[in-house]
């Protein structure tokens, strides 16, 4: 039997709904193995350096609201889907929070055994007890307390220094039927688990994209834009288009120009040649050939004063052009 996860309710490894065709398939088993940015390690890797400053300014910031210190250690670090953030269990709860000037959004899990710890702190009961877990759907009152325990993990994710913060007033926790039917955007996340020493635990589902952001020079959450577009603007993918000079030619030899015409290359024009992208000239190259393959070497960087220099040292053009 398949394991489950204990936050989302949804067997380990399970996919989306909808993988009827290969195409879907395929792509669904090469995010789950290179993660959304084709670096899972790098992925995993800031999301355990969150976690640990987010263990320690969550414990802070549990003490300060709750009025009694916990023990709270990070738990698993794994990469997941938003989509599968629900829980399952009747008396878990759950809240979608927007990310403050972001189209993004996080979910906050909270199991029925920490709700039942959360509800016993608050009315006095031993934190070294074990919890009871709620088996039934949380009241109104046990909401409120989860939407404090959901504050207060907000709280502590602006104090760990993270490059985003996520939007205020957070809104009300769900949970049993408005949980089943709140539509969760789907797409490539991390899963971060905190749990609770005397039972439950707290899960924080981020995309990835906000996992990999880095704070600003400031150390607030507001990265420049480059920051934000880079690792999108480097995986895009562009049209290379290689030019190479024919010769120079008078306005009145090009007028001339007709079907059937013939134009012959310069000697010197298969020296040298531009890869160009998107109508930016990006390097200058040698022409060349390799076996049956005609190639570009990249020479260097394209320069534009460097191309001004040469088209005024440039011979004159020939007059009339002869035609072969």
């Amino acid at each position: 039997m398949a394991s489950v996860n204990p936050i989302s309710g949804e067997p380990h490894g399970e996919g989306p709904a909808d993988l009827s065709s290969p195409a879907a398939m395929r792509a669904y088993i090469l995010e789950r193995l290179t993660g959304d940015t084709g670096e899972p390690d790098a992925v995993l890797d800031a999301a355990h350096g969150l976690s640990e400053a987010l263990a320690a300014a969550f414990r802070t910031s549990f003490e300060n609201r709750f009025g009694v210190a916990a023990e709270i250690e990070p738990g698993d670090c794994l990469i997941a889907r938003l989509a599968h953030a629900r829980p399952s269990d009747a008396g878990a709860t759950m809240l979608v929070a927007s990310v403050a000037q972001s189209t993004e959004h996080a979910v906050l899990a909270l199991d029925a055994e920490a709700l039942g710890l959360l509800v016993a702190l608050l009315f006095g009961a031993d934190p070294t007890k074990p919890a009871v877990p709620l088996t039934r759907e949380p009241t109104a009152i046990e909401l409120d307390v989860a939407g404090l325990l959901f504050e207060t993990l907000a709280d502590a994710l602006d104090a760990a220094g993270a490059a985003f913060r996520l939007a205020r007033p957070l809104g009300l926790p769900l949970c049993g039927t408005p949980m089943a039917r709140e539509a969760l955007r789907d797409g490539p996340a991390v899963r971060l688990v905190f749990q609770f020493g005397s039972g439950g635990s707290v899960a924080l589902f981020l995309p990835q994209r906000l996992v990999l952001k880095r704070p600003d020079a400031q150390g607030g959450a507001e990265a420049d834009w480059g920051s934000r577009i880079e690792e999108e603007l480097m995986r895009s993918s562009v049209t290379l288009e290689a030019t190479m000079p024919l010769g120079r030619l008078t306005l009145g030899a090009v007028a001339e120009f007709a079907p059937g015409v013939v134009v012959p290359i310069d000697a010197l024009g298969p020296s040298s040649a531009k890869i160009s992208a998107r109508g930016k000239a990006l390097f200058s190259c040698e022409f060349g050939r390799l076996g049956d393959n005609y190639t570009l070497r990249v020479n260097e960087p394209f320069s534009d004063a460097q191309d001004f220099l040469e088209t005024l040292v440039a011979p004159p053009a020939a007059s009339p052009f002869p035609f072969a």
